[in-house]
């Protein structure tokens, strides 16, 4: 079980990382995928003055919903639940990386 860190935060001046948007993947280079279809995935997000950081290998067959986690580690963290979408929105965009 992966651990994370909900730690409350005020915004700061650092460059968040800037999610990829459906054109910009193409130039993006291809991730590793680990053997089972198994892809790491990076999630460091901020929203409602918490934080959520979190890196963990996500099977990207399509069998896992994005969403579902995304609320259940809302729900089991204490995080804000305007969070989740954030949280399953890092997940989509590496699992489409690691498709390619």
């Amino acid at each position: 079980m992966a651990t994370a860190t909900a730690t409350p935060t005020k915004p700061t001046p650092s460059t968040p990382r800037s999610p990829a948007a459906p054109a910009d993947l193409a130039a993006q280079p291809p991730i590793c995928v680990f053997p089972g279809g198994l892809a790491p995935v990076e999630v460091d997000v901020d929203c409602g003055g918490a934080r959520y950081v979190d890196s963990f290998l996500w099977a990207y067959d399509g069998a896992n919903s994005e969403d579902a986690f995304a609320a259940d580690t809302c729900d089991d963290l204490e995080l804000p639940r305007e969070m989740a979408p954030l949280i399953a929105e890092k997940i989509r965009e590496q699992a489409a990386l690691a498709r390619r």
